[in-house]
């Protein structure tokens, strides 16, 4: 509800002739608005003399700007593990759940494959074949030296006795990748189920799969995450980043945990402004880690900007009502009442903000202003 000058206030009371209403008190002249709201009231002699109304004047302090937004942790990229499906299966057991703490090597799936089976079986029939090779490019490097065979012969066994050693080798790298150990394979203990493990420790962020469900090879089945490597991201209102700077300083406390405060030092002021919501992400790095801290959880933040004078009132001195904050202030002899808005407080002082322009900011009502907001119900 913005201010009126007085020769609007005036001019509204002459011309609906209000300069006596019963409703707010004999001889108390009132001005309402289109809606027929008392917004303003000229006290009666009588009534000036009983109501205990005094005026005061709105504080000038220099404080230092801060500007509030909010923001949430988020994992850094270095900081994120998707875990992967190495060859297409049916998910048949889990061994964790989203926010569990793992081990690096620790299982986290198991998976029945076919392709396992195959991949056991080619390493094995590798195994042997290698075994064979080898001693046939033994014994036919021995015959050369007694000249009892030709030299491509022995070529020929090297070169199968080496071709058989790369696969091998292959089959060994892809068993690993499998997470299975290829000198502890036997020919009577295949198996079609494998486990996939942590690549490394940390908590699981999450996870994409169902008990039972089919995996395609390369299909992402979990999230991991380390503490150690979380980014604070704020969304700063447009405004406010001509502001900000690099090595910046950001308060921040966790959105269900006011008391606690935490920092973070910006890295990355410039990034493009969504020009629907007018906002910027911005990431700073945190200076110290903490068991609380997980990805997603949302946190409330607020940075300086610079130094500038405010102005303040008694907190008794701000009117509530209906989800809006009112002050009371002497315009033209008239009491109006005024929609303002309060930012930061300072003991029993509120900083008020967006003042209406016009108004006198040393008659401001400090005493009596619940019997004014009386008066002005009544009608």
């Amino acid at each position: 509800m913005h201010t009126r000058s007085a020769a609007v206030i005036l001019m509204v009371s002459v011309i609906t002739g209000l300069t006596c209403c019963d409703k707010t008190g004999a001889g108390n002249e009132v001005i309402v608005d289109s809606s027929n709201h008392v917004v303003a009231v000229r006290l009666s002699p009588e009534d000036a003399e009983k109501s205990g109304v005094k005026l005061g004047s709105l504080t000038e302090k220099e404080v230092e700007k801060w500007v509030s937004c909010t923001g949430s942790l988020v994992l850094s990229r270095e900081g994120r593990m998707v875990v992967s499906a190495p060859a297409p299966g049916i998910i048949r057991m889990f061994n964790c759940s989203a926010g569990d703490s793992v081990k690096e090597g620790s299982v986290l799936a198991g998976l029945e494959s076919t392709e396992f089976i195959r991949l056991q079986q080619e390493f094995l029939d590798a195994e042997n074949q290698i075994a064979y090779f080898r001693e046939e490019y033994k014994r036919q490097g021995e015959l050369t030296v007694e000249n009892a065979t030709s030299v491509r012969k022995m070529q020929m066994a090297q070169r199968d006795y080496q071709s058989s050693e790369i696969q091998m080798n292959a089959l060994r790298l892809l068993l690993k990748a499998y997470g299975v150990c290829p000198d502890s394979l036997k020919p009577d203990q295949l198996s079609s189920l494998f486990f996939i493990r942590a690549p490394q420790s940390g908590y699981v962020i999450q996870v994409n799969s169902a008990l039972g469900s089919y995996a395609d090879l390369g299909e992402e089945l979990f999230v991991l995450g380390k503490n150690h490597r979380l980014l604070l991201k704020l969304t700063v209102p447009e405004q406010s980043l001509p502001y900000l700077k690099k090595g910046q300083v950001i308060d921040f406390s966790l959105l269900h945990d006011s008391v606690q405060t935490y920092q973070a030092i910006m890295y990355d002021p410039v990034n493009p402004v969504d020009p629907n919501r007018h906002t910027s992400d911005i990431y700073s790095k945190l200076t110290s880690q903490n068991d609380r801290f997980l990805p997603g959880i949302p946190v409330k933040a607020r940075f300086r900007t610079n130094t500038g004078i405010s102005l303040y009132v008694q907190k008794r001195v701000v009117l509530h009502d209906a989800g809006h904050e009112y002050l009371f202030v002497m315009n033209q002899g008239y009491f109006e009442k005024v929609q303002v808005k309060t930012g930061d407080s300072q003991g029993e002082l509120t900083e008020i903000i967006d003042f209406p322009p016009g108004l006198n900011k040393d008659s401001v009502v400090v005493e009596g202003i619940h019997y004014l907001d009386s008066l002005l119900q009544k009608r």
